[in-house]
């Protein structure tokens, strides 16, 4: 079995380096259309995920498991789970580590860093 594992790991770094190698021979041809293409097949393969929930996987720390519950919670986009925080914390497995860093990730301060922040703000002289 862990052979097996390792095996499909380096064939899917390969594929990883070979369709890098293809956006980058489009960029040069100058068909910088194509970079969302080969970015979505890039993500699809690294996560092993459809292409309706590329999206989310796009947000750092979700991969293949997370961005199905959360399809499975209805969040289908990054503006979606943007607009639904609140969801993190009713899915099972993600704790409060975890919710920061994708707040984090969408650009949300948790409410401990920000009351950090404007603590240290108001000793500014």
């Amino acid at each position: 079995p862990d052979s097996i594992r390792n095996e499909v790991e380096n064939v899917r770094q390969d594929v990883q380096r070979i369709l890098s190698a293809m956006s980058q021979i489009d960029m040069r041809l100058g068909k910088s259309y194509t970079a969302t293409f080969w970015k979505m097949i890039m993500i699809r393969c690294k996560y092993g995920v459809p292409r309706e929930r590329v999206e989310l996987c796009t947000i750092p720390h979700i991969g293949a498991a997370l961005s199905k519950k959360l399809f499975d919670y209805g969040i289908r986009s990054v503006d979606e789970l943007y607009y639904n925080t609140h969801i993190l914390a009713e899915i099972n497995g993600i704790g409060p580590t975890t919710a920061n860093k994708i707040l984090e990730g969408l650009g949300i301060k948790s409410k401990i860093q920000q009351e950090k922040d404007n603590f240290y703000q108001s000793l500014s002289f």
